[in-house]
């Protein structure tokens, strides 16, 4: 995932927040994020878009930083 220039590492089980419309939902990848399946609040799983940007809020201190190859 992206927040602003920095690409971090995101794993199975990693909890995020993901806006939707006007309001964040909790949110934990469910596998590879190649795949971009998600839970929502523990009951709705849904694939996110490739095309699709996402507005997300995560703790920074939480993750850490990679190299991205692009």
């Amino acid at each position: 995932m992206w927040i602003g220039q920095t690409c971090y590492w995101i794993q199975p089980g990693d909890m995020f927040e993901l806006k939707i419309q006007k309001d964040y939902f909790k949110a934990f990848l469910e596998k590879d994020i190649s795949e971009g399946i998600i839970r929502l609040n523990q009951s709705v799983v849904f694939t996110l878009n490739v095309h699709e940007v996402y507005k997300i809020r995560i703790k920074t201190q939480d993750y850490f930083p990679v190299n991205a190859l692009f």
